[in-house]
């Protein structure tokens, strides 16, 4: 800041605000400063979001994952039923049976 010459200037006070921000620096800065905490506080609602939805998209894997296992053990289990009786065998045998002999399953249920 240039002052005209005067004997009553007190040269320190004029340094000194010389070297402070001006009024548009400062609302600057207060513009910044609110700018960034609604950036800091998108993100922080951004990441919670990411959170959540990788939080839903696990527990959802799981879920997967659990009926895929319960699914392939009931498989396992009729699978091994089956060739522990020969169940398959017998059902193709009666199949191929009844095919060929209507009559004969109706005299064996009544």
């Amino acid at each position: 800041m240039n002052l005209p010459p005067s004997e009553n200037i007190n040269l320190d006070a004029a340094r000194l605000n010389e070297q402070g921000p001006s009024s548009t620096q400062q609302n600057q800065a207060l513009q910044q400063a609110a700018q960034t905490e609604v950036t800091r506080s998108e993100t922080t609602n951004a990441g919670n979001i990411a959170n959540m939805q990788e939080i839903a998209m696990r527990a959802a894997e799981r879920a997967r994952t659990e009926d895929l296992k319960g699914a392939q053990l009931i498989d396992y289990y009729t699978s091994t039923l089956q060739d522990a009786t020969n169940t398959g065998q017998h059902r193709r045998e009666l199949a191929e049976f009844t095919a060929q002999y209507p009559d004969a399953i109706r005299r064996l249920i009544s």
